[in-house]
């Protein structure tokens, strides 16, 4: 067999040189600007995009552009803007979000952002401008990098005047945006259902959800005002006394949730929940418990960096002692804290919270249908059935998808500043425990090892010494140092980015897959065999949580 293999090898290193012609041809799908045998970048991916438009001087049809966007490309080091064909752009800068720390960039053509992975067919469009900012850091594994890009059009078909009044007529891509007004001008009419807010500096503005497919066709008028210009007094700023809340621009508030039911029988609930924090210095966020929840699995991470944060729950008097300002405690009040590093001056820092909650209220199964009944206050959220269910009815609007595991998804976009009441049912049809994404992402519980590092160390035990898959003949020893680095380099991996170790945890992890798969025999059916499985959890694998 290892002779065969040899052969096989041998081969294949002498028809190589005759491959290398064929690969060095532009292959089909290629990218223009793409050089010949080099790796397609990965597509440009983003989310979170808000865009704020500040109008300047009537007649000067200039408006400043603020546009905050967040690149989602795991591992991408630089982002792609386009530039709006048939404006002008001037006056270019780029901060970085996390740090407010400014960002290098250049203006580059289609040809360069289909290279780096700006998605699009057909013939290269020399009009075609982007502005290509070099990120702060690589963007990590399930994380971000957040973007700011503030910048100044030109466009007089966009911004004009007519009959003494202002215009802005623009067909906006984008689904969260806001336009603010010159100072001292009011708004006359608006097409698009928009909150209408005043600045404090007096200015007045507009901004609106699009929870529709299409662009949002807004058409605004303005025009000059003596009765505007100047703040609300300051005595009315508590009056009524949710004020504040309720006139917070809802467009720019970027809290997100994500519910993965388990089976309606366990009551229980996974979530995610992002978070920006931008008040300086700030340290901590505390999630306060529903009275009649139950929270366990808490963890939470720094999307900007991918770091694992540190968490701890509190009840009762604990909550006090710690003085994190949570009003009306009672014995029975449980809180969740997690801690990060203090927000540095003109930055922020964005948080992605998991937790698993049982609900036996709002969260259960009735005569064999489900029922969730909850409030939701964010303007966005979402809710995944368990396998098995088809919805049946949901109270509130919600964009319906299917997963490509087969679960169906509902997105609900409150643009209001109120809460909306979901009421959502389903019909089951298989009735057994599966593990939502966000548990997936955990090693079960009473486990060393993650299983995907049980399965790694088993199969490269198995290909180098239960058969001659990867032996190609090799010296026992080669094939035992070569055993070691792929199984070390894999559960260091494994462990790092699905069961968030620590580095030093992941290293001694990874230390002793390296030692175990280097073995030079079968460790199947052996008491090293058995303990890996067993401090993997992959005996238990069949079970239900």
């Amino acid at each position: 067999m290892r002779g065969a293999n040899v052969k096989v090898l041998t081969l294949a290193l002498a028809f190589a040189p005759c491959c290398v012609p064929a690969l060095r041809a532009q292959q089909p799908g290629q990218q223009p600007g793409q050089q010949p045998g080099q790796q397609p970048a990965p597509r440009q991916t983003q989310s979170d995009d808000y865009t704020r438009y500040e109008l300047l001087a009537p007649g000067s049809g200039k408006f400043r552009i603020l546009y905050e966007v967040t690149a989602t490309t795991p591992g991408a080091t630089q982002f792609f803007n386009a530039i709006r064909k048939g404006s002008v752009a001037s006056d270019e800068r780029v901060w970085d979000r996390m740090t407010g720390a400014a960002l290098r960039f250049d203006e580059v053509g289609q040809d360069v952002a289909r290279a780096g992975g700006v998605g699009g067919q057909g013939p290269i469009d020399p009009e075609q401008k982007y502005i290509r900012v070099q990120l702060a850091r690589p963007v990590p594994t399930e994380g971000e990098g957040r973007v700011l890009i503030d910048k100044t059009y030109l466009d007089v078909k966009s911004y004009y005047e007519e009959n003494g009044d202002i215009v802005f007529n623009r067909g906006l891509g984008i689904k969260r945006n806001a336009v603010v007004l010159p100072l001292g001008f009011e708004l006359v009419s608006c097409n698009y259902p928009s909150q209408v807010l005043q600045a404090p500096d007096g200015r007045v503005m507009i901004a609106f959800l699009n929870n529709t497919p299409p662009e949002a066709p807004l058409m605004l008028r303005a025009r000059k005002s003596a009765t505007v210009g100047t703040p609300a007094p300051a005595a009315n700023a508590s009056a009524p006394a949710d004020r504040r809340t309720r006139l917070d621009e809802r467009a720019h508030q970027n809290r997100e949730i994500v519910y993965f039911l388990q089976q309606p029988e366990t009551n229980a609930f996974d979530l995610y929940h992002d978070y920006t924090e931008g008040r300086e210095g700030v340290s901590y966020y505390v999630n306060e418990v529903r009275a009649g929840s139950t929270v366990s699995n808490p963890r939470a991470r720094v999307l900007d960096t991918g770091e694992e944060l540190k968490w701890e729950v509190l009840k009762g008097e604990a909550i006090t002692r710690a003085n994190i300002g949570v009003r009306n405690v009672t014995p029975s009040s449980e809180v969740v804290v997690f801690r990060f590093a203090p927000v540095p001056k003109g930055g922020s820092t964005r948080l992605r919270m998991y937790e698993t909650y049982t609900d036996t209220a709002r969260y259960k199964v009735l005569n064999d249908e489900l029922i969730w009944n909850r409030a939701f206050g964010r303007p966005a959220n979402a809710v995944v059935l368990p396998a098995g269910w088809t919805l049946t009815n949901s109270s509130i609007p919600a964009v319906v998808t299917t997963l490509a595991d087969g679960r169906v998804r509902l997105d609900f976009i409150n643009p209001r500043p109120d809460e909306v009441n979901v009421l959502v049912t389903a019909r089951g049809g298989r009735r057994r425990l599966v593990t939502s994404p966000a548990r997936q992402l955990q090693p079960r519980r009473g486990t060393i090892l993650h299983p995907a590092t049980g399965l790694l160390i088993l199969g490269v035990d198995w290909a180098f010494f239960g058969s001659d898959l990867l032996s190609l003949g090799l010296t026992t020893v080669v094939s035992s140092l070569a055993a070691f680095a792929i199984a070390a380099g894999g559960t260091w991996w494994v462990q790092r980015k699905r069961a968030n170790d620590s580095r030093i945890r992941a290293a001694l992890k990874a230390l002793f897959a390296g030692v175990v798969a280097g073995i030079p025999t079968s460790i199947a059916g052996t008491v090293v065999g058995t303990a890996v499985i067993a401090l993997s959890g992959l005996g238990r694998r069949g079970r239900g949580d």
